[in-house]
């Protein structure tokens, strides 16, 4: 299994970014090329990769209801989101894993007087996980599933085996043994405390946890799984305006400073996902 590349790199490309925006609005890609003045032969090999100009990028996104100027950074490679901040951010871990030929992210979430230990999602790899545990002295109590896609739920029965956490998971997409969550609902575990926000559209039920209560944080982190990535959004497999709206309307009004912790990619922040994300 091929290493797991670090940085971690963005999930999405230009093109991934210009192909969910078609499938998400159902814009007829003969009706998207008039409008960047090219044909729709042209907006095939673009959407194949060849990169044209600018102007017809930012006619695209125009066309897709992107916002023009976050996309070209993402297309023309302007855009390079911050490193993770260990020492900002004590008492947070991600652990990156393979799912096939992708990369999966769970996020390690502790209070770091008591130990307590929470894992947002599974990831592939139970080596890892019991690595960073068994390294911390930590002692893993909660499990919170986002999302009950295979990716993010990969091994929950051998974390179940091994750990006996409690496991939260959205109430329109239990996992086995768990208790349903929702809209305002909050989890406690030491001095942490998780609020739950419904953010639907990539899936039927997802959810996003958003963590305060650790001194010496600038800001809640959010655990968002596959609402947000660095500089996109995950598909709107159910409903694209309901992913993009809760993005805008419940991801994008948190505090600047936030941690935002998604399925894939690298972590970001609130302020430069307002600057940089097409979707925001």
């Amino acid at each position: 299994m091929a290493a797991i590349p670090s940085p971690i790199p963005l999930e999405d490309s230009w093109t991934d970014v210009l192909q969910k925006a078609l499938n998400g609005t159902g814009i007829d890609d003969k009706n998207l090329a008039p409008s960047a003045n090219i044909t729709p032969a042209k907006l095939k090999s673009i959407l194949a990769g060849e990169i044209p100009s600018e102007d017809t990028l930012r006619r695209l996104a125009i066309g897709l209801g992107l916002r023009p100027a976050p996309f070209l950074d993402l297309a023309f490679q302007r855009y390079k989101p911050a490193l993770f901040d260990a020492g900002t951010w004590t008492g947070v871990q991600p652990i990156a894993s393979r799912y096939m030929d992708a990369i999966v992210n769970c996020y390690l979430i502790w209070d770091v007087k008591t130990r307590e230990a929470i894992l947002c999602d599974t990831g592939t790899d139970l080596s890892a996980v019991r690595q960073e545990i068994e390294t911390r002295g930590l002692k893993l109590t909660t499990l919170c599933i986002t999302h009950a896609h295979g990716d993010h739920v990969a091994i929950l029965q051998e974390l179940k085996l091994a750990y006996s956490p409690k496991i939260y998971a959205p109430k329109e997409e239990p996992v086995d043994g768990s208790s349903g969550v929702g809209e305002g609902d909050e989890i406690q575990i030491g001095s942490l405390r998780a609020r739950v926000l419904l953010t639907d559209g990539h899936s039927a039920g997802h959810v996003t946890y958003l963590f305060t209560g650790q001194s010496g944080w600038p800001a809640p982190v959010a655990v968002v799984g596959d609402v947000l990535f660095a500089g996109s959004m995950g598909a709107g497999n159910v409903s694209y305006p309901r992913l993009r709206d809760h993005l805008q309307s419940k991801i994008l009004t948190l505090p600047p400073k936030t941690l935002l912790c998604p399925g894939h990619g690298p972590t970001s922040t609130v302020e430069q996902e307002e600057k940089q994300n097409p979707f925001g």
